[in-house]
């Protein structure tokens, strides 16, 4: 018994020690550190259209920062709407693939200051979350099919018509088109 481990552990040792090693390689980067984007589909689904700034914070996440405008005419009665927001999100590239290219997932934040001229009034919205995104290169532009859910926060319990899309669960849809560098 102990001859046989003896003779196999020998033939591994001869056989690791002159057979060639292979090249390995680490996970490849992306050479683009920052990447500005837009986004027009979601004014279909929520009146809102948005600009994202995202840099690279690790090989494998990044962080994004991004404004966002909302417009909707709600009707006569309550006039138009319109809010000017601020958000965040913290993502990581997952399944092989690298910050700013590939699968990402991340924590969102979403904070909306919403004014209606009409009924003379001023809300806050407080919208966290979550993304799941697929970020296509060609060459220097992008483009990034984003779905994501945010759970709205409004402390009015009563909002007005257009606010109260952004009450509750709500689903965010979006496809930037985006210039790396």
């Amino acid at each position: 018994m102990k001859t046989r481990l003896t003779v196999l552990l020998t033939v591994l040792m001869i056989t690791g020690i002159f057979l060639p090693l292979k090249n390995s390689y680490a996970q490849r980067a992306t050479s683009k550190n920052n990447d500005i984007a837009v986004d027009f589909v979601d004014f279909l689904i929520n009146n809102t259209f948005t600009a994202q700034y995202e840099f690279k914070s690790t090989s494998t996440s990044s962080f994004l920062i991004k404004a966002e405008y909302v417009t909707k005419n709600t009707g006569t009665a309550t006039g138009t709407l319109s809010a000017f927001g601020v958000g965040g999100a913290w993502r990581f590239y997952i399944l092989d693939s690298r910050a700013l290219e590939g699968f990402s997932i991340a924590g969102a934040l979403d904070l909306f200051f919403f004014k209606n001229t009409t009924l003379s009034r001023n809300n806050v919205a407080f919208a966290p979350g979550a993304d799941g995104a697929y970020k296509f290169f060609f060459d220097q532009f992008t483009v990034e099919p984003t779905l994501g859910v945010r759970v709205g926060i409004i402390p009015d319990n009563n909002p007005p018509p257009g606010e109260n899309t952004f009450s509750g669960i709500y689903p965010v849809a979006s496809i930037y088109f985006g210039w790396a560098w």
